[in-house]
């Protein structure tokens, strides 16, 4: 986390060079939708045709406040705990309320466990953790395949008339 005097300016900065390179600020909560990634071009003649001209942007992704919180859970994750007064002081959320299902059925399957302080992924199930993250964002996943599958049948319609 970054911070300018007592204010929060920064969760997670990560910038990339050379082709392929993906980029992501996360900003505070307070400032919805400041968060974005970004990913250069795949090839390195597609690079090289927009490094002189452009920057060599292939694909944005702006995060909407649930994006935000999402990745935060996953950064997490990496370090096989999520810290739950953190998430609380930055999203004023009890993430143990928020995910209460997703963590009654890991908790049933001794994945997890649960303390005041942290949520903590069972070392016999480090290399689970791609399925946890699934299991978080399954709802996100819906309403973004939802969107982009309204807006495809928006542009097939424009198109015929």
């Amino acid at each position: 986390m970054k911070r300018k005097g007592d204010k929060l300016v920064a969760i997670h900065s990560m910038f990339g060079l050379g082709y392929a390179a993906i980029n992501s600020i996360l900003a505070p909560p307070q400032v919805p939708e400041s968060s974005w990634t970004t990913m250069n071009a795949r090839t390195l003649a597609q690079y090289y045709h927009d490094i002189f001209g452009k920057l060599p942007v292939e694909r944005v992704y702006i995060r909407s406040y649930v994006d935000l919180k999402i990745s935060l859970i996953f950064q997490a994750l990496q370090e096989m705990k999520i810290d739950i007064h953190k998430y609380q002081l930055l999203f004023n959320n009890d993430i143990t309320e928020e995910l209460a299902p997703v963590w009654k059925v890991l908790e049933s399957r001794s994945w997890i466990s649960i303390d005041k302080n942290f949520i903590r992924i069972k070392p016999k199930h480090y290399l689970d953790i791609p399925f946890v993250q699934a299991l978080i964002a399954t709802k996100r996943n819906q309403e973004i395949r939802r969107k982009n599958s309204d807006a495809k049948s928006t542009i097939r319609v424009e198109l015929e008339r």
